[in-house]
């Protein structure tokens, strides 16, 4: 059971970031602005790097919590974008010309 509920969150994160993927490289040009998104960048691509070497998957199940934080921070920051907000407009008070008695 508890496999079954991991393989359904990492589909669910694999269907997030492939819905998300163009608006993600929309705002690739932005991503340097923000200095933790660059480390969540940066650390995603090292855990990748130093655990593809590890063949036990059990280890790889349990260290991916420590990445899959900084993944959903990329995703959140770089998939959706900031809309601003429409104000309704107000019509101008146009006083009356002539004074009721």
């Amino acid at each position: 059971l508890q496999h079954f509920f991991a393989a359904a969150e990492t589909t669910l994160v694999l269907g997030l970031t492939i819905w998300r993927l163009p608006t993600i490289l929309r705002n690739w040009r932005q991503w340097r602005r923000s200095g933790y998104l660059v480390f969540c960048t940066f650390y995603v691509i090292a855990y990748s790097i130093a655990f593809s070497v590890v063949r036990n998957l059990g280890i790889i199940a349990r260290q991916r919590g420590q990445v899959l934080a900084l993944f959903l921070c990329l995703l959140v920051a770089m998939g959706w974008e900031e809309r601003p907000m429409v104000k309704p407009e107000i019509p101008a008070f146009k006083p009356q010309s002539k004074v009721p008695v």
